[in-house]
Order: structure tokens, then sequence, then C-alpha cells
């Protein structure tokens, strides 16, 4: 969570995400609001592309 941990130095900055019939910009929201829901997965396609095949394959659940 970008407020309630430090940033790791290596992490790429994320995309932003518009939504121009309410002027909302992604970068400018505390995801920390969710921090117990659904929430989002903010990865490389590499990693997530590994989440996946082991999910799918019964190594992580």
């Amino acid at each position: 969570m970008p407020t309630l941990e430090k940033k790791p130095v290596k992490t790429p900055k994320l995309i932003n995400q518009y939504w121009n019939t309410y002027q909302w910009d992604s970068s400018k929201i505390d995801i920390s609001w969710d921090l117990y829901g659904g929430g989002g997965i903010a990865c490389t396609p590499e990693n997530l592309s590994k989440f996946i095949y082991q999910l799918f394959n019964y190594k992580i659940i």
C-alpha cells in the first residue's frame, strides 16, 4: 500500500488511468481506502503469468 509501506527501490511507475466523464485521475486516488476490500493487482505481465500458472496448477491454493 503506497501510503502504509515504503515503496521498493526498483518499483516501476504505475500507468495513470483517466475517466473523462468524471474528471478522475487514478494517480490522485489514495488506494489504501480499499485495504480490506477486493483490491486489484498491479504487476508486470511476466509476474501475472507466473501467478496465473501457479494458481491453475494448484501450487497456490
